[in-house]
């Protein structure tokens, strides 16, 4: 007997809080061939619990018997099936276990919401999990859902504490159910449509929106955007939304030969830090000449801290659907 079995039985036959902390490495580093087998046997037994160390053992064989108990263990309300598919996916790459886990997000108990939540951020994010998040956010009644959906859903911010985490939440309930159609800082060409409730972004040609449909707000690309809403300016900052405000959020512009680093900080946390092509000369509009006029980041980093740009993107959001219902009226 080998001492990694020894190991294993002891903690095998714990029961409680001992239990629920589960197995430790050691307890399957140096087991023999006849030991595995033994041993793999016996956490068939604790599944979905014993997942992760079934992969471990034997990675092929773990992979029929995920699939086999995947398949019964789904829509059943207690059943944990999400420690099952997060283990497939992450052996197997196939996303259809991804899409199994957001599948059965409603038919879980509301204490395993959180769990499930935790297990899709250790998922690759796409826009399918953003869309699933946003979704929790605006329509999940449990505040330790929402709360975990935004934690995940921050993942990309280098801060993630509770005010970050709460004006995310913010942001997102402000632009539920909104589509709408933002003008370029420094062109004409193209405008950005962003809707809200799933983060889908694509680009259209500027005739494609009548001017009167294009929100008050601008894009500098696909990930960074700014609009105004009711609660007055809100950023769009890849995944996340970021909602600046007058005394507390600062931004900072450091020029590093071919390149600008721009940093925004709320309170003194760095709240989104970007490295871009520096800006220079004349813009993709043949009037747009000074920096000010070209760099969206050297023209926001003196906005933030002026109480004018706030007055003046605090207004309300008229969305493409809305003002196209408008239209017919």
């Amino acid at each position: 007997m080998t001492a990694a079995f020894e190991v294993f039985m002891q903690q095998y036959r714990m029961t409680g809080s001992e239990k629920a902390d589960g197995y430790s490495r050691d307890a399957f580093l140096g087991l023999d061939d006849e030991e595995k087998e033994t041993v793999f046997g016996l956490l068939l037994n604790e599944l979905p619990f014993s997942a992760e160390w079934l992969f471990f053992l034997d990675r092929e064989k773990a992979i029929a018997v995920a699939k086999v108990e995947e398949t019964r263990l789904r829509r059943d309300a207690y059943a944990h099936a999400y420690m099952i598919q997060e283990q497939l996916l992450r052996h197997t790459g196939e996303l259809v276990y991804q899409r199994h886990m957001l599948e059965d997000y409603p038919h879980y108990a509301a204490y395993l919401k959180p769990h499930l939540i935790s297990a899709v951020g250790r998922t690759p994010q796409n826009s399918d999990t953003s869309a699933f998040l946003r979704q929790v956010i605006l329509t999940d009644a449990d505040e330790h859902a929402v709360a975990r959906a935004a934690w995940v859903l921050s993942s990309g911010l280098p801060v993630r504490d509770k005010e970050t985490r709460d004006r995310l939440i913010d942001g997102v309930r402000s632009m539920a159910g909104k589509t709408i159609a933002l003008a370029q800082f420094d062109g004409t060409a193209q405008l950005l449509e962003i809707q809200f409730a799933t983060g889908e972004r694509q680009l259209v040609a500027a005739q494609q929106v009548a001017p009167e449909k294009i929100a008050f707000g601008l894009y500098d690309t696909e990930t960074v955007a700014l609009v105004a809403t009711p609660g007055g300016p809100l950023l769009v900052l890849d995944q996340a939304f970021y909602r600046p405000a007058i005394g507390a959020t600062v931004a900072e512009l450091l020029d590093e030969g071919d390149s600008s680093r721009f940093r925004l900080l709320h309170a003194g946390k760095l709240v989104f830090e970007l490295v871009y092509e520096a800006k220079f000369g004349t813009g993709l509009h043949p009037y747009n000449r000074s920096r000010e006029d070209i760099d969206f980041y050297f023209w926001l980093k003196g906005k933030v801290t002026d109480p004018a740009f706030y007055q003046a993107y605090t207004r309300e959001i008229i969305c493409l659907e809305q003002r196209a219902a408008l239209a017919r009226h």
